[in-house]
């Protein structure tokens, strides 16, 4: 009698044990009320062709005046596999965001470009990129020690991948990398386990279920448009707008310097504030 008594204490520990599992992952998929609503609205909609690539542009705006995010812009283009490049530019420099991303860009092959990493100092005066920097296979800085985050890296197959930081392996095949953190998606659920109700603006790249690359931003006039908990919500829940799925997604710098530069469509999201530029990422046609 013990003995089906402790197999039964067992089954039921493990169903217990499945069920919080499901609620947990569950709760790592939803979104706040609000977001889930305004993901649901029509987005516009755009084509952005680039050396013979379409890639889809969608964006949201909040305009609901008693919102405390009143003006959130949401924006999402989506690259197909197999059909981009990625480039890690390595800027460092100081000043106006979109006037630097415009001189860096390529307005004949890119697609867009986004922002970057981090940066830092180690003297108060001289400021520096934070973390691993690859381009055009050449290490243009060091991985930093980070337990967090991951690498973005494009290797020599054309493969676009978001790897942990911890199960990163720089090798001759990372063609162009940047390290940054955190992760906000990890294999389709949120990477971010608590809000700290911290709002900027903010940027990201995700690779998709279907091996699709999708970047992402979040941007209000005030400069105060997502917490980290609720940019990766919307990421998790990006299906409803630009029909993909995301598998894994990294946090680039956030704040002042986020900004999205849609050449084809002369288009700036995100402000132009002065401040350094360590580097940024440019998806451009393979064609």
């Amino acid at each position: 009698m013990k003995a089906q008594h402790l197999i039964l204490a067992a089954m039921w520990l493990g169903s217990a044990a499945a069920g919080l599992r499901s609620a947990c992952a569950d709760d790592r998929r939803e979104a706040p009320p609000w977001l889930t609503e305004f993901l649901r609205a029509a987005p516009d909609r755009h084509e952005v062709r680039s050396g013979g690539v379409t890639a889809e542009y969608y964006s949201l705006r909040l305009r609901d005046s008693s919102s405390m995010h009143y003006s959130l812009r949401l924006v999402f283009v989506r690259m197909r596999p197999g059909s981009i490049r990625l480039h890690v530019q390595d800027v460092r420099r100081q000043g106006g965001v979109a006037e630097i991303v415009e001189q860096f860009s390529d307005s004949t092959n890119d697609i867009l470009v986004v922002n970057g990493g981090f940066f830092g100092t180690n003297d108060g005066k001289r400021m520096t990129p934070m973390g691993l920097v690859v381009s055009g296979g050449k290490v243009a800085n060091a991985a930093w020690n980070w337990s967090t985050g991951g690498v973005l890296a494009e290797m020599g197959d054309g493969q676009i991948a978001i790897t942990p930081i911890r199960s990163f392996r720089l090798s001759q095949s990372v063609r162009e990398g940047l390290q940054s953190r955190p992760l906000l998606v990890k294999e389709s659920l949120s990477a971010i386990g608590s809000d700290n109700h911290e709002l900027a603006n903010r940027t990201a790249v995700a690779v998709c279920v279907d091996g699709s690359v999708l970047v992402a931003g979040a941007f209000s006039d005030d400069g105060r448009a997502l917490s980290l908990y609720e940019f990766a919500a919307v990421l998790t829940n990006v299906q409803a707008v630009a029909g993909a799925t995301v598998a894994d997604a990294i946090n680039l710098d956030g704040g002042p310097g986020s900004h999205i530069y849609i050449p084809r469509l002369s288009l700036h999201l995100g402000g132009n504030a002065l401040t350094y530029i360590p580097n940024m990422l440019r998806f451009s046609s393979t064609r």
